[in-house]
């Protein structure tokens, strides 16, 4: 509370006291009040560095272990190793299967008796053949008035085609004419006449690793890449 008093002239008077000064020091509280709030503005502003700290903190990509590195290079030896067999195996299939496509010799005795009958029936003298087995075919090679001849049969006996070997010059000169066109690096090696069981005439040039095989007039049909092929006894 204030305490007053009168002065000489009557006048009432208020003696200095805190409860006189209070909407002065009120003034200071507020003041005061401020750099509390100014200060709690970089709080606010620490507290969102950290969140932004926090955020980098989470998108920043952390290196790859070494365990990691070592199980993924790992896994990639193991699929190269593996595609690298595959191609192995497969190289060694298709090695097996051109083997048995090629002709296999074998012992007269092993030969169907359906073949040897159709055989001497239509070389009576030709005693001893030389017999072969291409697939499910059977093939019988000899000399015939000193010409090279081999003569297939099926699984039955019945004739299928007779291959006769001829000079290259006798082959057609539209076979001649396309050979050096087509395979000019390419020499033949062997000429061939064959007639079917029909009648029906082609011819075979024979190159390294191939063969090219024309109708009777020279018109090319086909050609057949060839493994290593035996040349016939």
């Amino acid at each position: 509370m204030g305490h007053f008093f009168w002065d000489n002239e009557g006048k009432r008077g208020c003696l200095m006291d805190f409860s006189c000064n209070s909407s002065l020091n009120g003034s200071p509280r507020k003041l005061n009040g401020s750099p509390r709030q100014l200060n709690g503005g970089p709080r606010k502003l620490n507290g969102g560095l950290r969140k932004l700290n926090g955020g980098l903190r989470k998108h920043t990509p952390r290196s790859p272990s070494f365990t990691y590195i070592c199980r993924h290079v790992n896994k990639q030896m193991s699929n190269k190793i593996i595609n690298e067999m595959k191609k192995v195996i497969v190289i060694l299939a298709l090695a097996l299967m051109a083997n048995f496509a090629n002709a296999q010799k074998m012992n007269s005795k092993d030969v169907p008796a359906s073949v040897t009958a159709s055989f001497i029936k239509l070389y009576p003298a030709i005693k001893e053949p030389k017999w072969e087995k291409e697939g499910g075919n059977f093939e019988a090679n000899f000399d015939l008035n000193k010409v090279e001849t081999s003569v297939t049969f099926d699984a039955s006996g019945n004739m299928m085609d007779v291959e006769s070997e001829i000079n290259v010059s006798a082959l057609p000169q539209a076979v001649l004419d396309y050979m050096k066109k087509t395979y000019p690096d390419k020499k033949i090696k062997e000429a061939s006449k064959i007639t079917d069981a029909k009648g029906v005439i082609t011819y075979e040039a024979e190159c390294k690793g191939l063969e090219v095989i024309f109708d009777a007039k020279g018109g090319f049909l086909k050609e057949v890449k060839q493994v290593a092929k035996e040349k016939k006894d």
